[in-house]
């Protein structure tokens, strides 16, 4: 019963502290499922870097593709 009075104002306080960015989280979830190994996920979230080491080492060598 508490939560019934707790979470709309949790809610909102999220609300003001974390604004939405570039990032559409819904595409890089399907990236991952279908390109994770190439890295591509990570690229399309602007982390240039670990999407080429994904690229170039087959997903950290599977681990990483897991992991996420």
């Amino acid at each position: 019963i508490v939560d019934l009075f707790l979470i709309p104002a949790m809610d909102r306080e999220a609300d003001m502290r974390f604004t939405a960015g570039d990032t559409d989280y819904n595409v890089a979830w399907i990236l991952l499922t279908f390109l994770g190994i190439f890295g591509v996920h990570r690229m399309y979230q602007g982390k240039w870097i670990t999407g080429i080491i994904y690229l170039f080492t087959g997903g950290l060598f599977l681990l990483g593709v897991l992991r996420f």
